[in-house]
């Protein structure tokens, strides 16, 4: 039996992407449902509706050029640095995020629209807009990084939700 739970967490850590997920899914969740329904009732018939401006700031590219940099410098093997570099594509952060947004189940009760920050400012004052999620610049280097080397993130989400909504 310790056997099986042995070699089901090593697969389980080996596979970066399942444990990016993992840990960022049940964290978005619990904020974004604890918004939604912090002015919910039981006696509301109305369907949610949550409509969020997503600001994407965050340069993949430039995340990707960074984190290799950042594996050069640790003196690794060209073909270990290839690797990762594969696996950290195949995460993709950002786009795990937009992704996560997009998804049939989740935009049937949150819509997100991309736009620039203070495009979804105006439309938060404007009450075109519930919320704002802002991935900030460096979200992508910085996740990779704690999820692929161990090291400490200084970036995260941002989740700023108007005071007259709900």
């Amino acid at each position: 039996m310790i056997s099986f739970l042995k070699k089901d967490l090593l697969v389980f850590w080996r596979d970066r992407k399942e444990v990016l997920i993992s840990i960022l899914a049940p964290i978005l969740i619990l904020i974004v449902l604890n918004v939604a329904f912090s002015g919910i009732s039981i006696d509301d018939t109305d369907e949610l509706d949550v409509r969020a401006g997503l600001v994407l700031e965050d340069d993949e590219a430039a995340a990707f050029k960074q984190f290799e940099e950042t594996l050069l410098e640790m003196n690794l093997e060209e073909m270990e640095i290839n690797a990762m570099m594969d696996q950290a594509k195949t995460l993709s952060p950002s786009g795990v995020m937009v992704s996560f947004f997009e998804d049939p189940e989740l935009s049937s009760w949150i819509h997100t629209i991309e736009m620039s920050e203070e495009e979804a400012k105006k439309q938060v004052e404007n009450g075109e807009l519930e919320a704002i999620i802002k991935i900030p610049a460096g979200f992508t280097h910085d996740m990779l990084s704690q999820v692929m080397l161990g090291q400490p993130a200084d970036t995260a989400i941002r989740f700023q939700i108007a005071e007259h909504s709900f």
